[in-house]
């Protein structure tokens, strides 16, 4: 399990670039969020 979190942290700072979004609103990031754990997880799956 510890292992798939890290290739999810991974898939999210690397693959989805998520610190580099500049969004101004917090729905807007809270979506956004919300996609990339989808991405992440299916791809740490």
């Amino acid at each position: 399990m510890h292992w798939k979190i890290e290739v999810f942290h991974k898939v999210l700072k690397s693959g989805c670039r998520a610190e580099q979004s500049h969004l101004r609103t917090a729905e807007r990031l809270t979506n956004l969020f919300a996609i990339f754990c989808i991405i992440a997880w299916e791809s740490s799956g």
